[in-house]
């Protein structure tokens, strides 16, 4: 019998369950990239992943959030496995660590978000959206709102620290994302060939420029 998944993707759960949900995303993945959001059936994943329809459904009771799940695994969860949230939080101690980290994040970023299978993806999700709503609204809840809680709180914890001065740790996220998301729409989705990710040296530049705003 297969094992029952945990509380969701993201969350710590026994390595049998995290492989199936992997098995599953896999599957989903090959699927999204061939036939597209709306093509793909959950009864073609289940016989993709060789699991029974039961058992999907279990893990993912919608494709909507199979499909965030699958750019979730893809991109933020591997950002954490390079800089854990955890550390991160720890290590910030000082206005210097608190550059440290962020320029490590960020070259992580860049690196994940410039994927050519992530951005092929975000491309189907795109072009999708306006016919499914509520593929947009889980992704937005399940990928850029995680990311969002992390960072506000490593911006509220360095605030409370004395390392910068922010009244609203959120709209600090905003300000340090959305360099980064110049680079993955006008260099990669929007550009007529796939483009390398940022320079590290540039990607560290930004994070500097972002840290004297704040400080």
């Amino acid at each position: 019998m297969d094992s029952e998944p945990g509380a969701g993707a993201g969350i710590a759960e026994p390595p049998r369950a995290r492989a199936k949900r992997e098995q599953i995303q896999a599957a989903a993945q090959d699927l999204f990239l061939a036939h597209g959001f709306e093509r793909t059936t959950m009864d073609a994943i289940a016989a993709a992943a060789r699991v029974s329809k039961q058992t999907l459904y279990r893990y993912y009771p919608s494709k909507e959030q199979l499909f965030a799940d699958v750019l979730q695994a893809l991109a933020l969860d591997r950002i954490w496995v390079d800089v854990s949230a955890q550390a991160m939080e720890a290590a910030v101690v000082s206005r210097a660590d608190l550059e440290d980290v962020l320029i490590r994040i960020a070259q992580s970023a860049a690196i994940r978000l410039t994927d050519p299978t992530y951005i092929a993806l975000v491309r189907v999700l795109i072009a999708e959206a306006q016919h499914f709503p509520r593929l947009a609204e889980i992704f937005w809840s399940t990928v850029p709102m995680r990311g969002l809680a992390a960072f506000s709180a490593l911006f509220g914890q360095a605030s409370a620290r004395g390392l910068i001065n922010v009244r609203h740790p959120e709209l600090a996220v905003r300000l340090f994302v959305g360099p980064l998301l110049t680079y993955l729409f006008s260099n990669v989705i929007l550009a007529p060939k796939e483009q390398s990710v940022p320079p590290p040296e540039q990607v560290a530049d930004l994070v500097r420029l972002f840290v004297r705003a704040v400080a």
